[in-house]
C-alpha cells in the first residue's frame, strides 16, 4: 500500500487545521473568509488554515493559529481573538473542533470561533501571498466559489 509520509513530522497523510471565524447580529451570521491567491483552489473563498508541521507539536489548534497568523498577517484584532481561543483550549472548553478525517491520508480540524465584534476590514493588511482579499460573508449568500471545507464546516457547526 502506498503511504505518504511527511519528511518533517513522520506522520502518514496530510494533517492540517483552520479556523472559521463567525459573527452573529440580529438577522445574519457572517463568516470571515480570504480569497485564495494561489493554488490549491485559486480564486475560491476559504478559511485560513494549512498543513501541520513540527512547530505545532502535533496540535491541530496550534497549527490553525499559526496558519491564521501567516495568512491574516497577524492582524491585532485576530491576535486578540486567537489568544482568547488558546486560553479556552488550555482550559479544555473548546478543544475538539470539527473533524474531517479520510483515513489513511487526510486529517483536518476546523475550529469555529465566534467574534463578538468583528474587526474592521478598513485596517486590514491589503496584500498577502495566499489571500488577495479578506471579507465577511453572509452564510446564506456565500460566493459561488466558496471552498467545500467552508461549506462543510458551516453544515457541521449548524451556522
Amino acid at each position: 500500500m502506498l503511504k505518504q509520509v511527511s519528511r518533517l513530522t513522520g506522520e502518514v497523510g496530510y494533517h492540517g487545521a483552520g479556523i472559521l471565524f463567525y459573527h452573529r447580529d440580529k438577522n445574519t451570521t457572517r463568516v470571515l473568509l480570504g480569497k485564495r491567491a494561489i493554488e490549491p483552489s485559486l480564486g475560491a473563498w476559504s478559511l485560513p488554515g494549512g498543513k501541520r508541521d513540527t512547530r505545532d507539536m502535533k496540535s491541530y489548534l496550534k497549527c490553525a493559529i499559526r496558519e491564521t497568523f501567516e495568512e491574516f498577517n497577524e492582524h491585532n484584532s485576530i491576535r486578540k481573538i486567537l489568544t482568547e481561543a488558546e486560553i479556552r483550549e488550555v482550559m479544555n472548553q473548546r478543544s475538539e473542533g470539527l473533524r474531517l478525517y479520510l483515513p489513511p491520508f487526510f486529517f483536518w480540524q476546523t475550529f469555529v470561533i465566534e467574534v463578538p465584534s468583528p474587526p474592521s476590514l478598513k485596517e486590514w493588511p491589503r496584500h498577502n501571498y495566499e489571500f488577495s482579499a479578506v471579507a465577511w460573508h453572509d452564510t446564506k449568500a456565500l460566493p459561488p466559489r466558496t471552498h467545500f471545507g467552508v461549506r462543510y464546516a458551516l453544515a457541521r457547526s449548524g451556522l
